[in-house]
Order: structure tokens, then C-alpha cells, then sequence
């Protein structure tokens, strides 16, 4: 049980890979203000990437409720 401290760009790296992108990404700013190094920019590259990251595939899906109103909308004007 040794009191030494977290290598910050490990705890980024923990961090990303749980989830907590946000803690992520300002936790390589901090790293790149005092040291650009690759690492860093790599691992917050992917953070930013995945925190912006859109599934075409839910976008393009329609549901239920779109189908069957689409085939059986009612007219505008009666007949």
C-alpha cells in the first residue's frame, strides 16, 4: 500500500475505457498543457471521437408506428 500517485495518462486511459469521456478529455488537456506527447493526443482523439460518435443505423430504422401510418394514412380529402 504504497502512497505514490496514479500516472495521469493511465488514469485517462481508465477513464476512457469505462466510459467517463468527459473526465477523460480534461485529463489530457491537462497532460497536453504541461507535455504534448502522442500518447495523450492519441487517447483524447478517440475520446472525442467516441463522445461525437452517431449510429447511422438507429437514424435510418423506422419503427412500427412509421410503417403503419405511412401504409395506411387517411386522406386528406374525403370522397
Amino acid at each position: 500500500p504504497s502512497s505514490q500517485p496514479i500516472d495521469p495518462l493511465w488514469l485517462a486511459n481508465s477513464k476512457f475505457r469505462r466510459g467517463k469521456l468527459a473526465e477523460c478529455i480534461e485529463i489530457c488537456n491537462s497532460l497536453l498543457a504541461t507535455n504534448p506527447g502522442d500518447a495523450a493526443w492519441v487517447l483524447k482523439c478517440k475520446a472525442v471521437t467516441k463522445q461525437s460518435y452517431i449510429d447511422d443505423i438507429e437514424l435510418d430504422e423506422e419503427g412500427l408506428a412509421e410503417v403503419l401510418l405511412d401504409e395506411h394514412a387517411t386522406a386528406a380529402v374525403p370522397r
